[in-house]
């Protein structure tokens, strides 16, 4: 009998099994592990605002391949995204919102001082097109407007304000990029080489095909082995013009690291030397934390954050002082589908001797399903940061909160079957999604911090009561009340606005960082602030670390019981330290370089 005889029948049975496997798995409870430690109680108070106040925007499913199979569709539609700013410089804090498609596409929100928000897109003559993935709103060309960033599924885009008088005109500059086409999930901005332009890191989730008229594969699941079938991320160099290339010289670019499904940068620096560093979240492997050095970027990951900790589903990140020691921590969000997936989010606390440690299980911060977003807050003027968390995957047509056929067992178990068995049959790759859920239905979570360094969820409590799939969120103050408040992007539902209502809340102050030409700098200041009794807080300005959000660019402490007179110490990014006095609080403060006492 010819070997062909015999392992043909072999393959074709096990692609039968593998198929009969992928469709008919074991059901789990939809939604898997939820957030630990509910409140039954809370002091915190949040409303849902969004439509009252004018905010309609509908995120809507699309993916470039316009043959793409429903489920396919479903699994990989481009996700929304928010940004916050002002754009049109009237002292009131403006929404940017991406969706994918061409009918609702990127919108412009002009927030106003009643609280009411207007689509001003048209008006102000923005046309972005089709399969933005993020949208970031930072000063380009250092005019003093802010213009917009737009990562895309294709080519992506700079869109600067154009100088006129009355409302803000948008215009786009041909060729920004030089010409680079990915698939970017994840994108930030920062001064990585000190020339005073910012920069462009650009997240590739997957390979560099043409996903008009590919069907992308899922890589295996569960796996620790490096995903190099994934994309592979890029830093292009700005030039201050609002045009941004890549590098001639090897040592400034990232090409070395290995190829990964990145999903999102957060810079800070690390070892404090001047140069921001990033930590790169990235789906199916390891994270990676990259040094800014001279010679080049370092990959330094197992020096500072042990790898049998990664939860190998990372999608978000976000930086703070949670703890109040005075070092930036890292919470990173990851997966919690229980038994088939709890890798849990990772609460990455910087220790005294440099590395990182996980305090996710001590503190109860690491379980909030299947996580995208987290961003730090304040959200009760306590002085402790709070951290609001949002979730779910997706829910396919006709699906229910009480479906029990989910998906989640069935993807998991199919994508470990060997890549060249499941090119056979699609429909092991991507299920029939119809009335069937994958981690979805999940409810936020907000994490307030407690005596002790331990969190309570607070958001079904407080009113954060929906069940949508939150894919990013961004804190802000949009009132000036000193309380903040949270705008959240959903896929394929409506944007909400939970404005912070709470009665109870302690003393507050805000810092606006003006660079010497009187211009916003938010990109990587390190901000301590002190009162009269010894008490400190240190904060980070970088609002856009968060996957597929940016925040508020301001500064907001809350002071707890701390007494004044207050100081604050900036650290700005070319190192220069200045130190400022400032004599009230429950007030936002604009502070200039160059001002202040030099240390």
């Amino acid at each position: 009998m010819a070997i062909r005889d015999i392992f043909l029948p072999a393959l074709v049975g096990l692609s039968l099994i593998a198929t009969l496997w992928g469709r008919e798995a074991l059901r789990d409870v939809p939604g898997g592990g939820g957030p630990r430690r509910p409140a039954q109680v809370s002091h915190l108070s949040f409303a849902e605002m969004a439509a009252p106040s004018g905010l309609h925007f509908t995120h809507q499913l699309a993916f470039p391949n316009p043959h793409a199979p429903r489920a396919v569709l479903e699994f990989n539609a481009i996700y929304p995204s928010v940004a916050v700013a002002d754009l049109d410089g009237d002292g009131e804090l403006d929404l940017v919102l991406t969706s994918p498609d061409q009918e609702v596409g990127v919108r412009i929100f002009q927030g106003s001082r009643s609280g009411r928000w207007q689509d001003v897109t048209r008006a102000w003559r923005l046309s972005a097109g089709d399969m933005v993935s993020r949208v970031i709103a930072a000063d380009v060309n250092g005019d003093g407007r802010a213009d917009l960033l737009m990562s895309r599924y294709g080519c992506h885009q700079v869109f600067v304000q154009v100088q006129r008088a009355g409302p803000p005109q948008f215009a786009e500059i041909p060729d920004a990029f030089g010409g680079v086409c990915s698939n970017a999930v994840g994108l930030n901005v920062g001064d990585l080489d000190g020339d005073s332009h910012l920069d462009v890191m650009l997240a590739n989730y997957w390979f560099e095909d043409d996903l008009r008229e590919k069907i992308p594969r899922t890589p295996r699941l569960r796996s620790t082995w490096l995903s190099q079938t994934g994309g592979q991320s890029q830093i292009l160099w700005g030039d201050g013009t609002g045009k941004f290339r890549a590098a001639a010289e090897a040592h400034r670019s990232i090409a070395h690291l290995p190829r990964s499904y990145a999903n999102n940068f957060s810079l800070f620096d690390v070892d404090a030397d001047g140069r921001l560093d990033f930590y790169q979240a990235n789906d199916y492997q390891f994270d990676r934390l990259v040094l800014n050095r001279p010679e080049g970027f370092i990959d330094v990951t197992d020096q500072y954050i042990p790898r049998r900790f990664h939860g190998l589903n990372g999608m978000n990140t976000d930086v703070g002082d949670w703890n109040g020691d005075g070092l930036l921590d890292l919470y990173v969000g990851n997966i919690s589908a229980p038994p088939f997936m709890a890798y849990n989010n990772v609460l990455w606390t910087r220790s005294s001797e440099g590395g990182f440690f996980d305090a996710s299980r001590s503190t109860g911060t690491g379980n909030c399903g299947w996580t995208w977003s987290g961003r730090w807050a304040d959200f009760d003027n306590d002085s402790r940061l709070d951290l609001f968390v949002v979730n779910g995957r997706f829910r396919g047509r006709g699906a229910t909160e009480a479906q029990a056929g989910s998906l989640w067992h069935a993807r998991a178990m199919a994508t470990d079957i060997p890549a060249f068995l499941r090119a056979l049959d699609p429909s092991i790759d991507y299920p029939s999604t119809a009335r069937r859920q994958l981690s979805s239905f999940q409810a936020s979570c907000l994490f307030v911090q407690q005596d002790g360094g331990r969190f309570e969820d607070h958001a079904r409590a407080s009113g954060v009561t929906d069940l949508e799939d939150g894919y990013g969120v961004a804190s802000l103050d949009f009132n000036h009340d000193g309380r903040m408040d949270l705008v959240v992007v959903n896929r394929a539902a409506p944007v909400m606005l939970y404005v912070n209502q709470t009665q109870q809340v302690g003393d507050w102050l805000g810092v606006e960082l003006r660079n010497r030409a009187g211009r916003p700098a938010t990109w990587g200041s390190l901000v301590e602030l002190r009162g009269a009794d010894g008490w400190k807080r240190v904060a980070l300005a970088y609002p856009t670390n968060t996957f597929n959000s940016q925040s508020d660019p301001r500064l907001h402490f809350g002071l707890g019981d701390a007494k004044g007179p207050f100081e604050v110490e900036v650290q700005w990014r070319k190192g220069v330290r200045e130190v400022f006095q400032l004599t009230h609080h429950n007030a936002y403060h604009r502070i200039q370089e160059g001002t202040g006492s030099s240390r």
